[in-house]
């Protein structure tokens, strides 16, 4: 398989500093299939969580057709892949619609966010 296609994001990075988890993985090329996006359980409720979904508002905001690529580069050049497991906390929660596979890829190549949701405010947390 070769290597998926990186979007630019214009915006600066802003990475997860309350834990060694980032929500946004440096160095990961493998995509994955709308069929992996699940989480059975909570999201780690967490303020991990709901930085991610704020990130998830922003790419939305300067992206012209609104959806979040799964495989991005931000304005430090560096690529990077969406966190599979922050993915399904955000469809547990109704932040994200279901994702579908590229028809052509075979693998989620975007993600929406579902209309109407509102992005939890700086300081608060998930669950």
């Amino acid at each position: 398989m070769s290597e998926p296609r990186y979007f630019d994001i214009p915006i600066r990075f802003e990475p997860w500093e309350g834990s060694p988890q980032p929500v946004f993985r440096e160095k990961t090329k493998t995509p994955f299939s709308a069929e992996e996006v699940r989480q059975e359980g909570v999201a780690d409720g967490s303020e991990r969580q709901a930085h991610f979904e704020r990130q998830l508002k922003q790419i939305s905001e300067v992206m012209p057709d609104g959806r979040i690529p799964v495989f991005s580069r931000w304005q430090d050049g560096v690529k990077r892949r969406v966190d599979l497991g922050c993915v399904g906390h955000a469809l547990a929660r109704n932040v994200i619609l279901p994702p579908e596979d590229d028809r052509f890829l075979k693998y989620v190549t975007h993600i929406q966010l579902n209309p109407g949701w509102q992005a939890p405010a700086e300081g608060e947390s998930v669950g």
